[in-house]
């Protein structure tokens, strides 16, 4: 956990998790598990899954969810 408010703190603890996201990836593991995307990880979910296949996801979820009332802001933002 780091403080917001520290930007250089933050900034320096947001590029250290984009790097272990990227070993991870490289190492053929996944940014995420059990526990799904949410909000803390969504920025880096284009370092695993194709540009094409996030948008395919974005497409379902909208025909789903036109409204965005199912767990508004998470993974797709406002798609």
């Amino acid at each position: 956990m780091t403080d917001r408010k520290a930007e250089e703190e933050y900034s320096r603890a947001e590029t250290l998790v984009k790097r272990i996201f990227e070993i991870a990836i490289a190492a053929g593991g996944s940014i995420s598990g059990e526990h799904g995307i949410g909000f803390a990880k969504s920025a880096y979910i284009n370092l695993e899954i194709k540009e094409r296949e996030l948008q395919l996801m974005k497409d379902v979820k909208h025909l789903i969810d036109p409204k965005k009332i199912m767990n508004p802001e998470k993974i797709f933002g406002h798609y």
